[in-house]
C-alpha cells in the first residue's frame, strides 16, 4: 500500500483553532518591496550553490584515479 500523507481538512483545522492567515493586503505592490524579496532570494540561492560544490568537492577528495 502506498504511502498517503495525512492532509487536515478545513474545517478540521479550524476546529483546532490553526486557521491563521496572515494579513497580506498590499502585499508585493510596491518595486521596492518586490527588489528586496529578489535580491533576498539570490542570495539564498547563491549560498545553496555554494553548499553544493562544498560537499561535491568533500565528496569527490577521496576519489581516486
Amino acid at each position: 500500500q502506498p504511502y498517503q500523507p495525512y492532509q487536515q481538512s478545513q474545517s478540521e483545522a479550524r476546529s483546532l483553532g490553526f486557521d491563521y492567515r496572515p494579513n497580506r493586503e498590499g502585499a508585493g505592490r510596491t518595486a521596492a518591496e518586490t527588489k528586496s524579496l529578489l535580491s533576498e532570494y539570490a542570495l539564498v540561492a547563491e549560498a545553496a550553490k555554494r553548499a553544493q560544490m562544498a560537499v561535491l568537492m568533500r565528496d569527490m577528495e577521496g576519489v581516486e584515479i
